[in-house]
């Protein structure tokens, strides 16, 4: 869930994402993980782990309605539903992410 969605839109928006987030986050959705690089050119997305400036660690329907903007992400954080290591100062950009991880519909 989402991270389909993201690896279509950083052709036409990673960029715009690098420049606000400028590092590179490690996702762990339910032991799945996933590599986003916002630090360089288009960004990249990769299955697999690697040297990360965040890492966030959730469960798939939690992923699912914060990006959905069902959930809020500091509420889920709040309630230790979202776990978050490393620069909390980039924790706080996810917002424009997780926007981009939501499905569009389509006519």
């Amino acid at each position: 869930v989402g991270f389909d969605q993201l690896a279509e839109v950083l052709p036409t928006k990673g960029a715009a994402l690098v420049a606000k987030m400028k590092g590179v986050i490690q996702w762990d959705i339910n032991g799945e993980k996933w590599l986003l690089d916002l630090k360089n050119g288009t960004g990249s997305l990769t299955k697999g782990t690697g040297p990360a400036d965040l890492t966030v660690t959730m469960e798939d329907d939690v992923f699912f309605e914060v990006s959905q903007g069902k959930l809020s992400a500091q509420q889920a954080f709040m309630k230790g539903q979202i776990k978050i290591k490393g620069n909390m100062g980039m924790a706080t950009k996810l917002g424009p992410i997780l926007s981009a991880a939501k499905p569009t519909a389509r006519m």
